[in-house]
């Protein structure tokens, strides 16, 4: 594991951003646990802008939210 120090949020949300972007080029049909919830927000802003010119993002992509409850419906507030 490598750990990286970074400056702030907005530091840490491009390097994010980066790695997840960088892995979905070299894996389009990886599957991802994505984390939800406000501290991922900015990661995912730059996510979208990015693939907002790329639209094949997420096209081959399997992906679930890491706090997903078993059992829970699609209504409820936790979901």
């Amino acid at each position: 594991m490598k750990w990286e120090i970074l400056a702030g949020y907005e530091s840490l949300s491009d390097r994010a951003a980066t790695l997840l972007l960088t892995h979905i080029r070299e894996n389009p049909s990886a599957v991802l646990g994505l984390p939800t919830g406000g501290t991922p927000e900015g990661m995912y802003r730059r996510v979208v802008a990015t693939c907002s010119h790329e639209y094949h993002c997420f096209q081959n992509l399997t992906t679930f939210n890491l706090d997903e409850y078993v059992g829970i419906h699609r209504e409820h507030p936790a979901s």
